[in-house]
C-alpha cells in the first residue's frame, strides 16, 4: 500500500507526468505548477483510507471491545464527509484549457 501511494503521491516532483504539465490556457502555453491542487482530492481519499484501515487495525488488536464505539464515532462524526469525499469533484482549479 505504501508503495502505490508514494508512487501516486511523487509522481508530479519526480516529473513522473511531465508531458502532462505543459497546456494552454487561453491561447498561452502554461506549465501546471508542481504544487497545484488538481491531484488534491485524490491524496486525501488515499491518505484518508490509509488512515481508518490503521484505525480499525490498531483497535481491532490492541482494544477490540472499543471497536463498536469507533465504528459509531466514524458513523456521527466522519461518514457524511467522505462520502462527499468520494461524490465527485470538489476541487476546480484549472490550469489548462479543456479542449484543443
Amino acid at each position: 500500500m505504501y508503495e502505490f501511494l508514494y508512487r501516486f503521491w511523487s509522481e508530479s516532483v519526480h516529473a513522473g507526468m511531465a508531458m502532462e504539465a505543459v497546456g494552454r490556457k487561453s491561447g498561452a502555453a502554461v506549465i501546471r505548477p508542481v504544487r497545484h491542487p488538481e491531484q488534491l482530492q485524490s491524496a486525501v481519499q488515499h491518505a484518508a483510507f490509509l488512515a481508518q484501515d490503521l484505525a480499525k487495525r490498531l483497535v481491532e488488536f490492541y482494544a477490540p471491545a472499543k471497536w463498536p464505539q469507533l465504528q459509531a464515532y466514524y458513523m456521527e462524526k466522519i461518514s457524511k464527509r467522505a462520502k462527499e469525499l468520494c461524490s465527485g469533484p470538489l476541487i476546480r482549479a484549472p490550469w489548462k484549457d479543456t479542449t484543443l
